[in-house]
């Protein structure tokens, strides 16, 4: 067995200063370098589905105790099928909330310009609002 493999895990791995996402990601990689890990990427998955589905029975049925530490272990998940994939979950989140934030500001302005104030409208509004977004922003 090699040092790396038998050494424990270190405080670096999970510090207070790399995001949660970056701990998950160096946690997976070293538990990874002594066979801890799934084959393919497909195992990531499955594992992020179990999750998911253990997520969904604690919301109906625990605590929020338990549902916090179910979606601990989903976003564990997650960002294990993002190392697997050789992505990065932190710039993958950090994107989809700038593109988030760019269209939920273009809801904003259609709404605005159309004199609807968004705390008036009902979910399928702004739904359409976001789809509308959405289509002109794939058009481009």
């Amino acid at each position: 067995m090699s040092d790396h493999a038998s050494a424990p895990s270190t405080p670096e791995d999970c510090g207070p200063e790399i995001s949660a996402l970056d701990a998950a990601v160096r946690l997976g990689s070293r538990a990874a370098r002594v066979g801890f890990d799934w084959p393919t990427a497909s195992g990531a998955r499955a594992k992020v589905a179990e999750e998911l589905d253990e997520l969904d029975r604690a919301v109906t049925e625990e605590s929020v105790a338990r549902q916090e530490e179910e979606l601990g272990d989903l976003l564990f998940a997650i960002a294990s099928l993002a190392r697997k994939l050789d992505l990065d979950p932190d710039r993958a989140l950090r994107g989809s909330l700038a593109r988030f934030q760019v269209r939920f500001a273009a809801v904003e302005g259609l709404a605005s310009g159309r004199g609807q104030p968004l705390d008036t409208l009902d979910a399928e509004a702004l739904d359409a609002l976001w789809c509308e977004v959405k289509r002109v922003e794939s058009s481009r």
